[in-house]
């Protein structure tokens, strides 16, 4: 939490090398960094938001209404489906402030990403669409270079893949069962 390096390893072990992105890029993830553990977590967990305090502040695991860890195993049944009558009496799941907080915080930035993206190229995004539906394509140079020199692809190509693939993959559906568990109609 509060370790500091100027190691080239300790600076490049999060984000890769700061030299591959720009200086207001890693200097907003770092703020965020900063506000996230200590800022907010500590202030929800001072604040006691949701019980706060039953629970360690900084932790990745699971934990029952009274603080101790969260037996996922009890509330699962052999086919790795819920167990509705062990999941009453163990009561439902909690986290800890960090936990809570940095999962809150993802689900937010999914929706912020996809919002910025249609605020500020909204506009080009839905020209781009038009254009490319309209029937008679303005075709660019590169374009017209390659359609005269390559011939196009065929679709049976594109739909032979596909079906080797998914074919493959509800294989390993079934045959990998007990150790993946997705069910074949889930892939």
């Amino acid at each position: 939490i509060g370790s500091f390096g100027l190691d080239w390893t300790t600076i490049a072990s999060y984000l890769g090398s700061p030299l591959a992105s720009p200086f207001f890029a890693s200097a907003n993830i770092a703020v965020g960094f900063f506000l996230v553990m200590y800022v907010i977590t500590p202030l929800c967990y001072y604040l006691d938001f949701y019980n706060a305090k039953t629970f360690p502040i900084y932790s990745g695991k699971l934990f029952v209404a009274s603080g101790k860890e969260y037996n996922v195993t009890s509330i699962i049944d052999a086919n790795f489906r819920l167990d509705r009558k062990a999941y009453a009496e163990t009561g439902p799941v909690h986290m800890s402030t960090f936990f809570a907080v940095t999962y809150g915080l993802g689900f937010a930035t999914l929706t912020a990403s996809i919002v910025h993206v249609l605020l500020f190229n909204g506009k080009d995004l839905w020209t781009q669409t038009r254009g490319a539906f309209r029937k008679n394509k303005k075709m660019d140079i590169h374009t017209r270079i390659m359609k005269r020199n390559y011939k196009e692809v065929p679709l049976w190509w594109f739909l032979s893949i596909f079906a080797v693939n998914l074919a493959v993959i509800v294989f390993i559906c079934i045959y990998y069962k007990t150790q993946i568990q997705l069910p074949w109609w889930g892939a």
